[in-house]
């Protein structure tokens, strides 16, 4: 797991692994991945044409048309998920009990609008490469009363989608204090750091990380063949639910430089959730081509956007404790937030039973 840990690596350094960068990275492999299966499904398309023309002549269409046809589903995709998150120092000193910024007394909980860490960053989007597997029963294809030309056959489907990474931050904290904040906001450093034991600079780092356990759905969809290269391409909507399993854990760290002599001390709280699950509904829509049909099986290859809205509560609270406190650093309250819209994207194949 690439968890952030400030024992062994910076904050810098975590931001650059799990920041909008891996985020990037992502969306290219997959964008590079989809141009090559489309391509790939295009020019085996075209190429088989004859032969799945020849293979729905066949004399077995009105058995077909009659029987329920199960289905496997193998695909990867990039999901892509925003995140939100808060981190506050329940008996900490007044500029850390709420939202980031500064008081103008350091004696009172009074805020001013400005941010106490220029190294500090919003929390990153949960974007991560996916496989998901789906099981589809596509009902008979005579089911509905309607022409053969505008005839959609109908299907249910469930699935899961596991991801591929993890660790991905909420919120993230940084900040550093030493005698220079007497120059630039009039105050000491006891005003911002715990003072106990006395200390001459500290430097505070947290993080709020989310990991998806996975996601879930159930749903139906109709899948409509279009009328050109030989029936074989098709736009398949799809609307059913969503679930998603998630976890989230937090460190807060303060890090105490006593004298320029004496070692640096490291102080921390941290906490974690239970497993938490999200409710929801997804929307999508397929494009998918036929590459084989024979007797006993037929493959398809399909690409499919999807869009989701969470319906439940988003809002996850849990809190941490010390085992070492001290003054004005002894426990902390987390909270995490994911987004209620989330967006995939995948690419797969299809296999089909015939079973003629």
């Amino acid at each position: 797991m690439n968890r952030w840990n400030p024992a062994i690596s910076s904050p810098v350094l975590r931001s650059d692994l799990m920041g909008d960068s891996a985020g990037a990275v992502a969306v290219r492999r997959f964008g590079l991945l989809l141009l090559a299966l489309l391509s790939f499904g295009m020019c085996v398309a075209l190429e088989t044409a004859t032969a799945v023309e020849a293979d729905a002549d066949s004399g077995s269409d009105s058995d077909a048309d009659s029987r329920w046809t199960p289905a496997f589903r193998v695909a990867t995709g990039i999901h892509v998920q925003g995140l939100d998150g808060r981190i506050f120092g329940r008996d900490a000193l007044p500029f850390l009990q709420g939202p980031s910024g500064v008081p103008d007394d350091p004696g009172t909980t009074q805020m001013e609008d400005f941010d106490f860490s220029t190294t500090s960053a919003p929390g990153d989007s949960a974007t991560t490469i996916e496989f998901r597997f789906d099981l589809r029963l596509y009902a008979p294809e005579n089911l509905l009363p309607l022409p053969d030309k505008f005839r959609p056959r109908l299907f249910v489907q469930m699935g899961a989608e596991i991801p591929l990474d993890d660790g991905f931050v909420a919120a993230r904290y940084d900040a550093n204090f030493d005698t220079n904040v007497r120059g630039e906001l009039g105050a000491e450093v006891s005003d911002f750091c715990p003072n106990t034991p006395t200390t001459r600079a500290c430097t505070y780092a947290a993080r709020t990380n989310f990991d998806i356990i996975a996601n879930w759905s159930f749903g139906v969809g109709a899948d409509f063949t279009l009328p050109v290269f030989e029936d074989q391409f098709h736009l398949v909507p799809y609307l059913g639910y969503f679930g998603q399993a998630y976890e989230s854990d937090s460190s807060f760290v303060v890090t105490l430089a006593q004298s320029i002599s004496s070692s640096d001390v490291d102080q921390e709280i941290s906490g974690a959730s239970g497993t938490e699950i999200l409710h929801g509904i997804s929307a999508g829509l397929g494009f998918e081509v036929d590459l084989y049909k024979g007797d006993l099986i037929a493959l398809r290859l399909f690409l499919e956007s999807r869009a989701t809205w969470i319906l439940t509560d988003r809002e996850t609270s849990y809190d941490g404790t010390n085992p070492t406190p001290i003054t004005n650093f002894s426990s902390a309250d987390f909270l995490i937030r994911p987004s209620g819209f989330i967006v995939t994207q995948s690419a797969g194949l299809e296999v089909r039973w015939n079973g003629n």
